[in-house]
């Protein structure tokens, strides 16, 4: 039987490909025990993220929505811990805590001379991020003159430092994340469209933690053992009353605003037992009426003063029209404010 040469490469990639996916399982697994704060979870909307994050760790841009409070950050970081380049840097880059001309200077670099104050060459932190991942959080902050070069870099995959004409090839992978809805921006023209269609090919949307069910109590719990531990206290768990109010709470800031207030109880706490007189949370919005029953109710006061009106302020044929007795009517004048006579004979002028 004559020697076949492709037998061994084909055994040798298999191996190949069978040790990168075991090293891929095993950076889940690392991941799922040492998970961040904000992506603990087991409610559907967090196992459909998890599954999506495995999904999208090979690719290369991305970007991710989310309100403020939910972890955008920690996701990008385990996407990238994920990914290929996880040995590589994680560089990220908050775009809107630095005024336009300095997050330009900051991502792409500067020659010498290209300003004020420019005083060397100075490679930017897309340079750093050489080989590995640069996340830019708040992306819509970004002027549009960053964002043409972002959309260059993520076409050409090149970049030029300011005061340069020579571009720069680096091999980076782009990890974008915003509060804001981009396609409202980009009607509005604050945020390209070019450059919101070519991040929009690969979206990911963190859930807020009010969409999370059970996980706000898990979390909550995971926070109070947390805090427990770091300030040395007893408090072995909440009351009845404390875990009504948590899951009731509408927790706006999400799971930085939960983390917080489970702190903040913990150091109050004086007993074993994390009460609600501990906790300061936010209460619920009122639930306002519907349209519906706001259509009944004048609907159902319009009746009354009709029927008063027509027995010229007699309950008791206002009643008797109404097919209800005096004091249900009674109370619906009291509660709409209307007055009747005193007079329990039938209505003048009535057979």
């Amino acid at each position: 039987m004559p020697y076949n040469k492709t037998v061994p490469k084909l055994v040798s990639k298999a191996i190949k490909e069978l040790r990168e996916n075991r090293t891929m399982q095993n950076r889940i697994e690392a991941l799922k025990k040492d998970c961040p704060d904000e992506l603990i979870g087991t409610s559907e909307p967090m196992e459909v993220l998890y599954s999506q994050m495995r999904q999208v760790a090979p690719t290369h841009a991305t970007v991710i929505y989310g309100e403020s409070g939910t972890g955008k950050d920690l996701l990008a970081k385990a996407i990238h811990e994920l990914s290929p380049r996880w040995k590589n840097k994680f560089v990220p880059v908050d775009c809107g805590a630095l005024p336009e001309t300095l997050l330009e200077s900051e991502l792409f670099g500067h020659k010498k001379g290209a300003y004020t104050g420019a005083l060397t060459d100075e490679a930017g932190l897309f340079q750093e991020a050489e080989g590995g991942t640069i996340f830019l959080d708040e992306i819509a902050s970004a002027s549009l003159g960053v964002q043409s070069k972002l959309l260059h870099f993520l076409q050409d995959g090149e970049i030029r430092r300011i005061g340069e004409n020579q571009p720069r090839k680096v091999d980076a992978r782009v990890i974008c994340a915003t509060n804001r809805d981009l396609e409202d921006d980009v009607k509005e023209k604050r945020f390209r469209s070019d450059l919101y269609y070519r991040l929009k090919v690969i979206t990911l949307k963190i859930p807020p933690l009010r969409e999370r069910g059970g996980d706000i109590l898990l979390l909550a719990e995971h926070f109070r053992k947390a805090y427990s531990a770091r300030y040395d206290k007893p408090v072995r768990r909440f009351t009845k009353g404390a875990i009504r109010a948590i899951l009731k709470s509408p927790w706006k800031g999400n799971v930085r605003e939960l983390q917080h207030a489970v702190e903040r109880a913990v150091v109050l706490c004086q007993g074993h037992y994390l009460d609600l007189s501990d906790l300061e949370i936010p209460k619920p919005p009122a639930k306002g009426k519907s349209r519906y029953r706001e259509a009944i109710e004048a609907k159902r006061r319009e009746l009354v003063e009709t029927a008063l009106g027509e027995s010229h302020g007699n309950i008791t044929g206002a009643a008797a029209s109404l097919s209800m007795d005096r004091t249900q009517l009674r109370r619906l004048m009291m509660r709409y404010g209307l007055q009747g006579s005193r007079s329990k004979g039938r209505p003048k002028g009535k057979a």
